[in-house]
């Protein structure tokens, strides 16, 4: 269990048989990128950026902090009420696949009453009661893999 005071990290990676550059399409387009978070996303994609995102979580504001094609995407993202997290995709080459890997640390530290009665599990969608769900959106990325392959099969 992370301590109260500690920040939360959720790292997940994934390998899709794809090239980067395909792959940065995918992440650079409010749809597609849409398609791996699992619901609507309008975001100017370049640093300084802004967009929302509208996830079965509930909505976030997104400020865009780095965007260097075919290897990496940053944002910080929050809620209104409060919760701030940063996200990053990372696109790495590996063979005939791609690696990437989304790292989300929340930026905001959870509330010491939210860890004292134990530690629930989060719900499916990313909705559940325990302070790494509510903090990091959980359930998204932990359907990322499955999610980013449908929609690179697609194209």
């Amino acid at each position: 269990m992370t301590p109260p005071d500690e920040p939360l990290s959720i790292t997940r990676s994934v390998s899709v048989a794809a090239p980067a550059e395909t792959l940065w399409e995918a992440l650079s387009r409010p749809g597609e990128l849409g398609a791996w978070l699992g619901g609507d996303v309008d975001l100017d994609v370049r640093p300084g950026g802004v967009g929302t995102a509208a996830l079965p979580d509930g909505e976030r504001s997104i400020l865009v902090t780095e965007a260097e094609p075919g290897a990496r995407l940053s944002w910080l993202w929050w809620r209104d009420d409060g919760d701030l997290s940063s996200v990053e995709f990372s696109l790495r080459p590996a063979g005939d696949t791609t690696v990437v890997t989304v790292v989300e640390r929340s930026c905001t530290v959870p509330k010491a009453s939210a860890s004292a009665g134990g530690s629930p599990k989060a719900s499916a969608s990313g909705a559940g009661s325990s302070p790494e769900a509510r903090a990091s959106g959980a359930g998204g990325w932990a359907r990322l893999g499955a999610r980013g392959e449908l929609a690179l099969a697609r194209r």
